[in-house]
């Protein structure tokens, strides 16, 4: 029952088979496309698209490097991040630079306001 068995530890003349005469397979051709097809039938839907995916639009997007580095999120109605948008792209100045603008004006008309009603105060 064991003399059928290989030794693998005899003397390479005393192996009966010779390893060195096996070489892989080379590949064999798949099936074409129509061949495909044919065995598939009419219930087959392939997943590959019928046409590629065209890309879409994408906003420009505005890259400055202006030393500012503090994040600042907050929630808008969609008008007001839409007027902010256009006023971003009419200009072609960074979102940051934008937020200054309307602070400084909004500081400024409080400080005119102010000295409206203290100048209302002398009469």
């Amino acid at each position: 029952m064991s003399s059928d068995r290989i030794d693998f530890f005899a003397a390479e003349e005393d192996k009966p088979v010779d390893v060195n005469a096996f070489a892989p397979k080379g590949r064999r051709p798949g099936p074409t496309r129509q061949e495909l097809d044919a065995v598939a039938g009419p219930k087959f839907v392939s997943r590959e698209p019928l046409l590629a995916p065209q890309p879409t639009a994408r906003k420009a997007v505005f890259r400055y490097r202006t030393g500012r580095t503090v994040q600042f999120n907050a929630r808008m109605k969609q008008e007001t991040v839409d007027s902010y948008n256009a006023l971003r792209d009419q200009t072609g100045r960074p979102m940051g630079e934008i937020l200054e603008w309307a602070l400084a004006a909004l500081l400024r008309e409080r400080e005119r306001d102010a000295t409206k009603r203290a100048g209302e105060g002398d009469r």
